[in-house]
């Protein structure tokens, strides 16, 4: 009975112990992705057209914000 307690501890420990391994872990070789460069004209055309929306919705707005002025009655004819 006496050999019972320091069996078992041993036997823990000799499970930790065993639980790792020396060899050393295998890296996944890296993968570069060459990136296209875009062509020429993407590169402009959304910022033209984000200008010419800009230019119409400014030039469309108008600078007054208060509601025209009434206009007199037309004088009965005679």
């Amino acid at each position: 009975m006496k050999y019972i307690a320091p069996a078992a501890a041993i036997a823990l420990a000799a499970t930790q112990v065993s639980a790792g391994s020396m060899i050393e872990p295998e890296m996944e070789p890296m993968v570069e992705v060459a990136q296209e460069e875009p062509a020429s004209s993407s590169g402009w055309i959304l910022p033209l057209l984000a200008i010419g929306l800009m230019v119409a919705l400014v030039g469309s707005s108008s600078d007054s914000t208060e509601a025209p002025a009434p206009q007199p009655p037309a004088p009965p004819p005679g």
